[in-house]
């Protein structure tokens, strides 16, 4: 017993004189690069955070994965922005983000969103940004805002975006449990069925009874714009003279997409501009008239919300 705390108190110190070398060659290092000197030029940071990365590999206690060093000072950098909409896409979200987008899956059909850091105001719990219409999802009444708290018992909390979404795909029939917060107060337990997921875009009709064409933009994709023409070829067909345009739940997408749905309806002039730091990415997106379909006179209703 005496001898394995000795180990112990032996192990401690190890790591205890690791860290304060460590901290004290980071302080030497910055200390070396500020002197004389207030600024830091780019290739100064590249050769602090390349310092640190080899010191870290050769002076750590225990092994470390370079992969994931290095993922984790990227997520980092984007981090410290505070911009929600810039963060880093490692090879797995991107694969995950690319079926959802543009191929099928085996899945639950819901659009979902996870904060990186978890409070005790803010549990970093799954928050369903929208469900995907037709899908299980969907089907069982799950809405934009709520929380998913737990999957099969396991709590989302401590679960990676990677996880979250291994979790809830699957093959086609099997089943997955889902706890949902609602509110504050409301939870309660859903069984979803997995089903062949394909993103859908355009669903329309015209309202029984009307001249009034329906047409409900799920997400902005590259088939959206063709797939609403083809809406309003129909609706010509049947004579309409008014337009419901449904984006309520409409996650986003593509802007290019977006823009093409805009020049049916705007024959001249910019439908949107974007800018940037670097005047070569400055795009402006102008309206043709020749695209136009949509006459100025027609009555033409959007729904939204806070999907």
């Amino acid at each position: 017993m005496k001898k394995a705390s000795r180990n112990i108190r032996l192990s401690l110190i190890k790591i205890f004189l690791s860290v304060n070398i460590l901290l004290l060659s980071c302080n030497g290092y910055s200390a070396s690069i500020y002197e004389n000197d207030g600024k830091i030029s780019s290739y100064q940071y590249m050769k602090k955070l390349n310092y640190m990365f080899d010191f870290i590999q050769q002076n750590y206690v225990d092994e470390l994965d370079p992969k994931k060093l290095y993922e984790g000072a990227l997520k980092g950098m984007l981090d410290s922005i505070g911009d929600p909409y810039t963060l880093y896409l490692d090879e797995n979200y991107m694969r995950d983000l690319d079926e959802t987008t543009t191929g099928s899956f085996g899945g639950v059909g819901l659009s979902i969103s996870k904060p990186i850091e978890s409070t005790s105001k803010q549990p970093a719990y799954v928050k369903v940004s929208s469900p995907i219409e037709d899908t299980p999802g969907y089907k069982a009444g799950i809405q934009s805002g709520d929380y998913i708290i737990a999957i099969d018992g396991h709590s989302t909390v401590e679960m990676t975006m990677n996880e979250v979404l291994t979790a809830l795909r699957g093959e086609v029939k099997t089943d997955v449990n889902l706890t949902i917060l609602r509110g504050n107060n409301m939870k309660f337990d859903v069984k979803l069925t997995r089903a062949l997921i394909e993103v859908p875009t355009v669903k329309y009709g015209m309202i029984e009874g009307t001249k009034i064409g329906y047409i409900r933009l799920i997400e902005f994709t590259p088939e959206t714009a063709k797939r609403m023409q083809n809406a309003l070829d129909l609706f010509k067909e049947q004579n309409f003279d008014k337009l419901i345009i449904d984006v309520r739940d409409n996650p986003g997408g593509l802007l290019t997409s977006a823009t093409d749905i805009g020049d049916k309806f705007i024959d001249e002039g910019t439908i949107v501009s974007t800018k940037s730091r670097l005047l070569f990415e400055n795009q402006v997106f102008t309206a043709s008239k020749d695209k136009t379909v949509i006459p100025k006179d027609m009555p033409v209703v959007v729904l939204i919300n806070n999907g």
